[in-house]
């Protein structure tokens, strides 16, 4: 099986999986994507998925809005996604993620 993982990167969800359908027309691949397009790639539904309070703790930071988290998170991806990685906290992932890896 081989399972997509993709941002939407602010197109709906649909047209990234028409994109791909070429593939998926296999049945051993699928596409999976973040439904909501204002939610453009991974950092944003991370967010979304887990909230400002505990993103803050995941990632040891203390920002007061999501915004200013968000910038955070997209200024330093990699070591975001690291931490993330190497965390010991629960992070509640998109429902697109589960559903690739289900």
């Amino acid at each position: 099986m081989v399972a997509v993982v993709r941002d939407n990167d602010g197109t709906e969800a649909a047209e990234v999986q028409r994109k791909y359908a070429a593939h998926t027309a296999f049945p051993n691949i699928s596409v999976h994507v973040g439904q909501d397009k204002t939610y453009r790639t991974l950092e944003p539904q991370l967010l979304k998925a887990n909230g400002l309070v505990a993103m803050n703790a995941i990632l040891g930071e203390n920002f007061a809005s999501e915004a200013d988290l968000l910038e955070h998170m997209e200024d330093r991806k990699t070591t975001c996604a690291l931490t993330i990685f190497s965390s010991d906290q629960n992070i509640n992932m998109p429902e697109y993620i589960r559903d690739a890896v289900a």
